[in-house]
């Protein structure tokens, strides 16, 4: 089961209630993050561990109903994208019926701090663009896991994702 934590923002539109030191993370925990980019909704999830991010660009309100599952086809899409294998002994059927369990912000600073870096890396590459939201999605694509994170000793959330999925403890 993935914990995800929502910002106070994402918490408020998808109806998340606060939870209070009820929640032990995993190590399937992610933190999830609203913005916009040029006014429209943009989700930024994060994987704890490794920093992995998996971008959703132009979200809708109603698409939000059904966030499971627009979460693991992202994710399973930025997996294939970056060319990481799923887990041997899990298959995408299993993937895809995990549960997703919303919670309110845990205020891991750390995992916050990167997302924040990443967000204005995505910002700074978009305003060069003419179209916005395609730079958006070609950044989240092609881009975003690349990017060597200063608090994981410069490694890149894809090398850390794919050793993850390998098994491999560093």
């Amino acid at each position: 089961m993935k914990h995800i934590f929502c910002t106070n923002k994402l918490a408020e539109l998808i109806s998340v209630k606060p939870v209070l030191n009820l929640v032990t993370e995993n190590k399937e925990s992610w933190n999830a993050h609203l913005f916009s980019i040029a006014s429209r909704k943009c989700i930024l999830f994060t994987e704890k561990e490794t920093c992995y991010s998996v971008l959703l660009v132009d979200v809708l309100k109603k698409d939000l109903k059904d966030i499971n599952c627009l979460f693991y086809n992202a994710f399973i899409s930025q997996l294939n994208t970056d060319k990481i294998e799923l887990t041997p002994n899990l298959s995408y059927d299993e993937k895809i019926n995990c549960e997703l369990t919303l919670f309110s912000t845990d205020n891991d600073r750390k995992t916050i701090g990167v997302m924040n870096s990443l967000i204005l890396d995505l910002k700074s590459y978009c305003d060069t663009k003419f179209n916005k939201i395609e730079a958006a999605r070609y950044f989240g694509q092609n881009i975003i896991n690349g990017i060597p994170i200063g608090s994981r000793k410069y490694a890149n959330a894809k090398k850390m994702m794919q050793a993850k999925m390998n098994g491999i403890v560093e």
